[in-house]
């Protein structure tokens, strides 16, 4: 009985027995970590990580990200009047934006000028840029948006525009841009 008592003290104090059913576990996660896996366990599965991504959802991301890249040289922009490479790049994203029925030209001419003269140079918008993309796309995409959608889209947009320090009546009038195209979008 001693012996096998004494054996049992040995045996924990050396770590030979594990009281802890994670701790092989443990150790062969640090282990492959550390990439000494010593041919014990295999490579994780990533089959599940390599699916194609959605053409028309990478379209939708890239647009976003173009139509948020343009607000941010405007919102960066020192000049007094709106460049006109810039405007001209923010009405080529605007007229990608819409992935089904198309605005007519001069409502998406309209907007981008109001819009442009209305963010340039409102370092204020930052933070915002991402959420101001994602509205102008939503809403040359109207036809997906039910009337709550659609109404809650535009307050997002008022409301950015505002807290960025836009002058009421300008925010009025792309908010009035943006319901035109909404409607030709449907």
């Amino acid at each position: 009985m001693k012996s096998l008592f004494t054996v049992a003290v040995l045996a924990t104090s050396l770590g030979l027995v594990k009281a802890d059913v994670y701790t092989g576990a443990t150790d062969l996660a640090r282990r492959n970590g550390a990439g000494q896996n010593n041919g014990n366990a295999q490579p994780p599965n990533n089959a599940g990580n390599n699916q194609a991504v959605d053409p028309a959802l990478a379209a939708t991301m890239a647009n976003i990200a173009d139509l948020r890249t343009d607000l941010a040289a405007l919102n960066r922009s020192t000049e007094t009047s709106v460049p006109s490479d810039l405007k001209a790049s923010l009405l080529n994203h605007l007229v990608a934006a819409a992935t089904g029925t198309k605005p007519a030209s001069t409502n998406v001419q309209k907007l981008g000028n109001d819009l442009s003269k209305t963010v340039l140079g409102k370092t204020k918008m930052q933070a915002q840029q991402l959420a101001l993309a994602r509205n102008l796309h939503a809403l040359f995409n109207a036809g997906h948006l039910q009337a709550a959608q659609q109404q809650a889209v535009l307050d997002s947009v008022r409301k950015i525009l505002t807290d960025a320090g836009s002058p009421a009546e300008d925010v009025d009038t792309i908010v009035a841009d943006l319901k035109e195209i909404a409607a030709a979008t449907r």
